[in-house]
């Protein structure tokens, strides 16, 4: 038997909006983890973590999940969601110098696994892979490829979520 209060006006927007909200405040969760995890790996005695930018990073984020709790729109809350995924891209520079060839190519084996074109994987891996080779004579250089190589993962991330969410509509 159907809750008798279901049909009262706006409860459908608000049970939207608060389903977003924690769909939302878990992406922005998600976003801060990855950039305290790339933060926490080791790293050699000469490669000294960015602590300012760090800590800028996680302040912002921190910013954006208080933003995200008081957010009135769902479109707020995309929003909000959005500006997380930018802000956990920076964890491409707290990469060790060691490990960002290593993570670019689990960025490209990762577009390849979804299905990403090849003309768009091999368009990535002429233009950042030969920057990612060089992280140990350029780290700066390799730490901004691997950033866009993340920018770029996020965009085919949301790609995907759109279509399967679109697809799951026409199925059903």
């Amino acid at each position: 038997m159907p809750e008798w209060w279901w049909w009262l006006p706006g409860w459908h927007k608000k049970w939207r909006l608060e389903k977003r909200r924690i769909k939302a405040l878990s992406e922005i969760t998600g976003k801060r983890l990855n950039v305290e995890l790339m933060a926490q790996r080791p790293r050699t005695a000469d490669d000294i973590i960015d602590a300012a930018l760090l800590e800028k990073v996680l302040k912002r984020i921190t910013e954006i999940e208080a933003s995200a709790k008081q957010a009135a729109h769902i479109d707020d809350l995309g929003d909000l969601t959005d500006d997380a995924e930018l802000q956990g891209q920076f964890r491409a520079y707290l990469c060790p110098v060691t490990e960002i060839q290593h993570e670019g190519e689990l960025v490209f084996d990762l577009l390849e696994e979804w299905g990403v074109p090849k003309t768009a994987t091999k368009k990535l891996r002429d233009l950042l892979g030969k920057k990612l080779e060089k992280a140990d004579t350029n780290p700066e250089a390799a730490r901004s490829a691997l950033r866009a190589l993340f920018e770029e993962s996020d965009s085919w991330a949301d790609y995907t979520e759109d279509y399967e969410n679109t697809m799951r509509g026409y199925t059903w």
